[in-house]
């Protein structure tokens, strides 16, 4: 027997957040359903932040699984549409980029697969390789 007990929140991004499960799980279908925050806030009663936070970190778990998810693309009479983004955040949501992250990111039209990889620069040797592999 086990005399041990742990939370269901245990070893995850729940663990740290002091709502309870049936509000993080209703929090988290409104963003992933990409309903308004301000709708999210009047229906559940929980703080703008609370909300941007768990933005936040579904955001991120998109970002591993994509990687995870990543697969090689192309190959004869296959059209691969490659492009480039950087994530980040600009302090207090104006003026320049602080920080951020570039990405490339790949979709072969026909059958939908894609590939996500985070690069240190957007150099053309860097963008060469990415296309090459």
């Amino acid at each position: 027997m086990c005399s041990e007990s742990r939370s269901i929140k245990y070893g995850s991004w729940f663990r740290q957040s002091n709502l309870t499960l049936r509000e993080i799980l209703l929090v988290t279908y409104d963003i992933v359903c990409r309903e308004p925050a301000c709708h999210t806030r009047e229906e559940y009663y929980i703080y703008p932040n609370t909300i941007a936070d768990c933005g936040m970190f579904c955001r991120e778990t998109m970002l591993v699984f994509l990687a995870g998810c990543s697969e090689k693309l192309g190959g004869p009479k296959k059209t691969v549409e490659i492009d480039e983004s950087k994530f980040g955040r600009r302090k207090y949501y104006r003026g320049h980029p602080v920080k951020g992250q570039w990405v490339f990111d790949g979709v072969e039209r026909e059958p939908g697969r894609t590939f996500l990889v985070p690069v240190p620069e957007r150099s053309a040797d860097t963008v060469v390789a990415i296309i090459r592999d």
